[in-house]
């Protein structure tokens, strides 16, 4: 389902990716002793290839979400 919102001729990892970007960032940033920011680095990973599933460029894609500036400066 996810995939026909992003289009056909998109390979799967596009999806698979961010989410283990996701929880490999989250679980660095508790290794870290890092509690404020995992959640922001969660959706760092989550996020990291928005710009590929939706061909556009990171910046443009972030300019129209509500992302902490912190979100905006790591991706």
């Amino acid at each position: 389902m996810v995939l026909t919102l992003i289009g056909e001729d998109k390979p799967a990892e596009l999806v698979t990716a961010p989410l283990v970007r996701a929880q490999l960032c989250e679980q660095l940033g508790a290794e870290a002793s890092l509690p404020d920011t995992q959640a922001d680095l969660f959706r760092v990973g989550l996020l990291s290839t928005l710009d590929a599933m939706l061909d556009r460029p990171m910046e443009e894609v972030l300019g129209q979400m509500s992302v902490s500036e912190d979100v905006r400066e790591r991706c």
